[in-house]
């Protein structure tokens, strides 16, 4: 099996650009994390959401309704794809 996740280096770098887009009440940003067929899912959406239009959508409300949202990175843990952000 190959990993293809991130060390926690290649966590904090990627997280330093991508936590500020959910901090920053700005869906655009955010989005422009996404692929255009991301499929993203989590618990109040447990069917997901599919392609990046859908998702800025989602991204907009989510967003304009936690303005004061300040997400920071304690640490990480890598994952097969990736990394869990703690």
């Amino acid at each position: 099996m190959q990993f293809n996740g991130m060390d926690s280096d290649q966590a904090r770098t990627f997280a330093e650009m991508w936590l500020p887009a959910w901090s920053g009440n700005n869906p655009e940003l955010l989005a422009s994390f996404y692929t255009a067929d991301a499929c993203y899912s989590d618990p109040t959406i447990p069917a997901g959401i599919r392609g990046r239009d859908d998702l800025q959508a989602y991204f907009a409300k989510l967003l304009a309704q936690n303005p004061e949202w300040v997400w920071l990175q304690r640490g990480s843990i890598p994952l097969q794809d990736g990394f869990l952000n703690q």
